[in-house]
Formats: C-alpha cells, sequence, structure tokens
C-alpha cells in the first residue's frame, strides 16, 4: 500500500506492506498529510504493527503516527519524528480495537527515503484491557478507582509507592 501525498485511504487486510507517498524505492513528499485506516481481515481480529523502516527528515518536522481504532482520535500506540537516517523497529503493536490509523505528517521543508511498515492480523483478545480508568477520593487508607471495559471480571492489584510487591484486591 502506497499512502496518499494527502487524503484518507481505506483497506482492509492483513501481511501489508504499507510505504509513505515516494513508494518503496522513493522520497515522499513535502507538505502533505495522509492517514490510511486498515481494518483486519476476518471477524474477531484485530490489526497488529510488526514493525519495520523509517527515515525522517532531520531539518523538518515531518511525522508518523500510528492510533488504536479508525480515527486519530483513538489511543497514539506509536510515534515518531526524526530519525537520524534509518531506524528499524522491531516491535508488535496490537489494536485491541480492530482497525489501526497510520497518519503521515510532513511541513514543506526537507524529505528523506520515508518508511516501509508491515502489518498483520491475529484475534481479538478475549479479555481487553481497561479503559478510560481514574481514580478519585484518594485518601491514606482508599481510592476509588473506576473503569470502562467489556469483561466479565478483572483481577486488580496495587502495592504502596516504593514497596516492590503487588497485592491483590479481593
Amino acid at each position: 500500500i502506497i499512502m496518499r501525498t494527502n487524503g484518507d485511504t481505506t483497506v482492509t487486510g492483513c501481511g501489508l506492506a504499507i510505504y509513505d507517498n515516494g513508494g518503496p524505492a522513493g522520497i515522499y513528499s513535502s507538505s502533505s498529510v495522509s492517514k490510511l485506516v486498515v481494518y483486519p481481515s476476518g471477524q474477531g481480529n484485530a490489526v497488529t504493527f510488526r514493525g519495520g523502516t523509517i527515515d525522517l527528515s532531520q531539518w523538518s518536522n515531518d511525522a508518523l503516527y500510528i492510533y488504536e481504532g479508525d480515527t486519530t482520535g483513538g489511543t497514539p500506540l506509536f510515534s515518531c519524528t526524526y530519525t537520524g537516517g534509518t531506524m528499524t523497529i522491531d516491535t508488535l503493536i496490537v489494536s485491541e480495537l480492530g482497525p489501526m490509523t497510520f497518519l503521515f505528517v510532513t511541513d514543506f521543508y526537507d524529505v528523506a527515503a520515508g518508511y516501509e511498515l508491515f502489518t498483520g492480523c491475529t484475534p481479538l483478545p478475549s479479555c481487553l484491557r481497561p479503559r478510560n480508568v481514574t481514580v478519585s477520593a484518594v485518601s491514606a487508607n482508599s481510592a476509588q478507582v473506576s473503569w470502562t471495559g467489556s469483561a466479565l471480571s478483572y483481577n486488580v492489584f496495587y502495592r504502596e509507592q516504593g514497596v516492590g510487591s503487588w497485592t491483590a484486591l479481593t
């Protein structure tokens, strides 16, 4: 998949190679804003970011962002600005919401080789991590913790600051 110079693209698939607007052998364009939303193939799957190579200009404000979900309003999963040459990314990041959004923004100044990123798919986890965690009413002996999530139950652990061992909340 070669991202547009400007604009939005949506694809469905697993095992994709994603390139900046210069393609696999070119240099990316300046003054661009491009967004790619990748949906996983198959019901009950999530998109994974499996790494790749990134080379962004050292003289500009070019940036690559990856978000969980199908908008840039999702949880940020990865970001990269100036790389100082080609940087290899060896990681595995899973979008627990299913789709993953890639946003590439370049300024008017300088350009570089860009990126080659790899995606995959994996089954959605059976127990999604809690979201929107808030802590309130904190006192010397208690705190109110709330979150949203879809699991039937969660295991909660806590520890005092500076103490190495965790205690299970029963």
